[in-house]
């Protein structure tokens, strides 16, 4: 009997046992659903939303939608398929973040499929068009069609992303989209371009292209008008037409909390058949900056370690190198550490950039945000700008030159003891109103050459630093990290110049396709050496022994 019940006891343990891992395990399912979290370990975070992310989400107070659509031939073409699958699985962040006020809807379609005919039709009527994907398999190479863009839907708005072809700052480009429809009210730029003999839609359209996609179309101001009362940032590019009037007018306002980046040489590098010569500029800008304690000198500016090298066709088929060092290379070491506009950033291509002295008195207000090697020079008066100039001798160098500062402070008036300009809506009672100083946030760049589409549509550092500096002086700062994500740069931040990046980028490689397989071939025949000596040992204890 005692042994009958022992048994009984010990069944009812194990179902005991049995229907606590049953419970336990509807417990986890059952709160693993309610809490999330996970650990992600990529460079950057790539695979999590950030902060601003989940705070900007918060703001919800209605029903958001978010439609990803892609075509079969996009998601089997080999580079675009991570994309895909990126893209869903930072959607899915974004609707576990939103606490049921975001929903993701995720569909794939195809142009072989009648039933999609419709809708694919839709999507080309909101922007989200195809674009040919080449891809070679098999020494063939095949060419297909292929979309993938997000339709926004927020309290009957529509805001449309019409192409996601990879994912460096995908999230930044989605928050903004999010942003407008939440915040309904967006920042306006305000476009100064004086540059005599640039034409800005034919050679500045890439800038065009990145405001109006950010911030709506820009306000073109020309010269002679008033800035409207709209404006809350300028991007002025050059100086050579800014007259008094405008001058005066930029003068006010910044010293009302206005922001501006100013891209504007101290030298006019000019064009002629291909020949490049300088001219100093006269620019009634740079006096203005002048008054405020930046100065932007009238030279040019070399570095002999870090240059963008000129790059000469030969027979329409090969490429030259030519060492151009007035056209310089700013590098990761040479970035303000602590600046949001330049957060992230690794290099920076400036071509034909001037100096930049920052006055004693805005110091404290003022960051250097890069500079060159301090193996750099500078060119005054006499402007060698042709190739030949610089063929052998290296320039004998001055330290390092700053080229790009950021300012956030009080300023006073340049006007504060000069008559005003005659000029549109100027008159007793502007003279009455004029503001005396006031608080301005600038962004100033000493080479406005960095902006043609003919550099910057090959710079994403460039399109990068532009776009961080236009968020510092009119967003939340935290948003600036987010456009890095999936941008994954890994130089070697400890190569002072591009002759030690270039001597450390041949140890990397000797070391490893050389080096390496050495020592293991050394390893492999000391471990042969050790086995022959102790199986030697080991026959001659037999033979002892015997």
């Amino acid at each position: 009997m005692n042994n009958l019940d022992k048994t009984e006891i010990k069944r009812l343990q194990n179902w005991a046992v049995f229907g606590l891992i049953i419970l336990n395990l509807i417990a986890f399912v059952f709160v693993s659903d309610k809490i999330y979290f996970r650990l992600d370990m990529t460079q950057g975070k790539k695979y999590s939303i950030s902060k601003p992310t989940v705070e900007l989400l918060k703001k919800l107070d209605n029903e958001m939608i978010i439609e990803y659509y892609y075509n079969d031939k996009f998601k089997a073409h080999t580079e675009m398929a991570p994309i895909v699958q990126y893209v869903e699985d930072i959607l899915n962040e974004y609707e576990r973040a939103s606490k049921k006020h975001l929903n993701v809807l995720v569909k794939e379609l195809s142009y072989d499929n009648p039933n999609d005919a419709e809708k694919i039709a839709d999507l080309e009527g909101v922007g989200i068009n195809p674009v040919p994907l080449q891809e070679r398999q098999k020494a063939e190479e095949r060419t297909s069609l292929g979309f993938s863009g997000i339709i926004i839907k927020y309290k009957g708005e529509n805001k449309v992303i019409p192409v996601i072809f990879n994912d460096i700052a995908f999230e930044y480009t989605l928050d903004a989209e999010i942003n407008k429809l939440i915040e309904k009210e967006s920042n306006k730029i305000g476009l100064v371009f004086a540059l005599n003999d640039k034409d800005y839609n034919q050679e500045y359209q890439y800038v065009n292209y990145l405001l109006s996609n950010e911030f709506g179309n820009p306000v073109m101001i020309e010269s002679g008008k008033p800035i409207p009362n709209e404006v809350s940032a300028l991007v002025i590019i050059g100086g050579n037409n800014i007259s008094d009037y405008d001058t005066y007018q930029i003068d006010q306002f910044l010293l009302n909390n206005g922001k501006a980046f100013i891209a504007l040489g101290g030298v006019n590098v000019i064009l002629t058949q291909g020949m490049p010569f300088g001219i100093p500029s006269d620019s009634k800008l740079i006096d203005l900056l002048s008054s405020y304690g930046i100065k932007i000198n009238t030279d040019i500016v070399g570095d002999n370690d870090s240059y963008t090298p000129y790059m000469e066709k030969i027979q329409n088929m090969f490429l030259k190198e030519h060492r151009y060092p007035i056209w310089p290379k700013i590098n990761s070491n040479n970035f303000s550490k602590k600046h949001a506009a330049v957060d992230g950033m690794t290099s920076l291509n400036l071509f034909w950039p001037s100096s930049i002295t920052v006055d004693e008195k805005i110091k404290k207000q003022t960051d250097v945000l890069f500079h060159t090697t301090e193996n750099a020079f500078s060119l005054k008066e006499q402007y060698q700008l042709t190739l030949d100039a610089y063929m052998y001798p290296m320039q004998k160098a001055e330290g390092a030159l700053d080229i790009g500062c950021a300012f956030e402070g009080k300023i006073n008036s340049y006007f504060s003891d000069k008559v005003l300009p005659s000029g549109e809506g100027i008159d007793e009672t502007t003279q009455n109103n004029k503001l005396e100083s006031g608080n301005a946030k600038i962004v100033v760049v000493a080479n406005d050459y960095f902006l043609n589409d003919n550099f910057l549509s090959q710079d994403q550092e460039g399109r990068f630093f532009l776009l961080n500096s236009l968020d510092w002086l009119t967003k939340d700062n935290s948003l600036i990290q987010i456009r890095n994500k999936g941008k994954f740069n890994r130089p070697l931040y400890k190569a002072g110049n591009e002759m030690q990046l270039s001597k450390r980028k041949n140890f990397i490689i000797v070391f490893s396709t050389v080096i390496i397989p050495i020592i293991f071939i050394l390893l492999a025949c000391l471990a042969f050496v050790f086995r022959h000596m102790k199986n030697e040992s080991f026959k001659r204890k037999i033979e002892e022994k015997k």
